[in-house]
């Protein structure tokens, strides 16, 4: 188990400490002093991961319904040129087979 404190030191600074049951020994087995500060980083990056989550999460939603709105007024107008296209396409059958007629007189 661990736990983070401040100290004051005599100057005046403040000094964060993590405090384990376990000391922390070097090869030699003398007692090393650990500094919190790569902790700390680590704790604020992973606020920050889950912060940047989120953002990315709401962006994800904001584009998938602007693009559906987008698409929307759209549809309507494709549907049209699709029905110009047919009864052109029908007004060409037409005048083929009417040429077709006459000259085959």
């Amino acid at each position: 188990m661990s736990a983070k404190s401040s100290n004051n030191h005599e100057r005046g600074d403040t000094i964060n400490t993590v405090t384990t049951d376990e000391p922390l020994e070097e090869s030699n087995g003398q007692v090393n002093a650990t500094d919190i500060h790569l902790r700390e980083s680590i704790d604020h990056l992973k606020e920050d991961n889950k912060e940047l989550n989120t953002k990315y999460n709401k962006l994800k939603e904001f584009v998938s319904i602007a693009a559906h709105e987008l698409r929307s007024p759209i549809m309507p107008i494709l549907g049209t040129l699709e029905l110009i296209e047919y009864e052109f396409e029908e007004a060409d059958k037409k005048e083929i087979t009417l040429k077709k007629e006459y000259f085959a007189q």
